[in-house]
């Protein structure tokens, strides 16, 4: 890997000539057609509806944050185009199969303008279609790490290393939400902690993990190996990406906490609520959130709502999103000298502003 310093690294200098709507443009524009390149290819000779349902995720198109910062954090280490589609591709792919299982297990009835795949595709094909999503992104992966080198096997490695951190974010949040056992009617069997083992270093471990990891630092870490970060480099990207991965986890739960209430999601804000509450307020939420969804009444929800509005858990929320987006920003302000300057850190920094913005709450 090169780890030559900011100084000698003279390529930090050069401009193109892109705005920052022209690189998302592109990169919109090149990971869409490669990956139904890779995919439609295999699915010449199979019945139409079955090269439509593999592809309808990825037609449906979405943000392509992930992509996007691949892309933009290769650039701003001088990275060729050539050398970031295939993986940023791959990521993108892995969004489009990871969405299906997520709408079907959280209820999601729509999903970029559309019913949610499990609506128009069943509970069967919701668990098939992504094995055959899951292979084209592999290959595109192996493909990339055999044609580059040492810094192919970086970053497949990277891949593995962050979705495996995502995963585990996932199963320790799983643990707090009643686990479905069925679809079709939609049926749940008890989680296996409540609201009480709910704490917020527990709940910090798991956006980080679950969110930070897979949504912000992880194509980020990709995109700057692809251009040949140093290790201190990558490190603080992480740094900064968890800054910011975590307050945009904080800003969804913010905006979506009643709705987490209802389905037994314990988030910052309940978390907050239970920890200034009263015993015998808290015996009213361990109550309330041991029911499954389908068992909570109207009744329930306002009687925690009105908890988080008496001791100020949105305003808490909201002031811990302001807390590590600052951070974020201050970890970059006093580093700045390790990370390149050219406009793709200033499009690096637009992309998370427009991408995590501001809690509605």
């Amino acid at each position: 890997m090169d780890t030559k310093t900011l100084a000698e690294r003279h390529s930090y200098a050069i401009r193109s000539e892109e705005t920052f709507e022209e690189v998302s443009t592109k990169v919109e524009r090149l990971v869409y057609s490669t990956i139904i390149n890779e995919i439609e290819p295999r699915f010449i000779d199979s019945h139409p509806e079955i090269r439509g349902m593999v592809t309808d995720y990825t037609k449906r198109k979405g943000r392509y944050i992930r992509p996007k910062l691949v892309w933009i954090f290769a650039k701003m280490f001088g990275a060729p185009d050539s050398a970031i589609l295939a993986p940023a591709s791959a990521i993108q792919l892995s969004e489009d199969f990871v969405l299906q299982i997520d709408d079907m297990i959280d209820g999601t009835e729509i999903r970029r303008g559309k019913p949610a795949f499990h609506k128009v595709y069943g509970f069967n094909n919701t668990f098939i279609t992504p094995q055959f999503l899951i292979s084209a992104m592999w290959n595109m992966l192996h493909e990339y790490a055999l044609n580059n080198g040492e810094k192919g096997i970086l970053v497949y490695k990277k891949f593995i290393e962050f979705s495996d951190t995502t995963f585990i974010g996932q199963a320790l949040e799983n643990m707090f939400k009643p686990r479905q056992i069925s679809a079709y009617p939609k049926t749940y069997i008890k989680a296996l902690k409540g609201i009480d083992e709910a704490t917020y270093d527990a709940y910090l471990e798991i956006v980080t993990k679950k969110t930070a990891a897979y949504t912000i630092y992880g194509p980020a870490i990709m995109g700057a190996i692809i251009g040949g970060a140093s290790e201190e480099q990558l490190k603080l990207i992480e740094k900064i990406g968890t800054s910011f991965g975590v307050a945009f986890q904080i800003k969804d739960d913010i905006d979506d906490y009643l709705y987490d209430m209802k389905e037994g999601q314990p988030t910052i804000v309940t978390i907050h609520a239970y920890a200034n509450s009263t015993q015998a307020e808290k015996r009213l939420m361990e109550s309330v959130f041991s029911k499954l969804p389908e068992e909570k009444t109207p009744g329930d929800i306002a009687a925690i709502s009105s908890l988080v509005e008496k001791y100020g858990s949105l305003g808490y929320a909201n002031e811990q999103f302001r807390i590590h987006m600052s951070e974020g920003i201050q970890v970059y302000q006093k580093n700045s000298s390790t990370l390149p300057d050219n406009e793709y850190t200033s499009m690096v920094f637009k992309l998370f502003s427009d991408f995590v913005g501001s809690p509605k709450g």
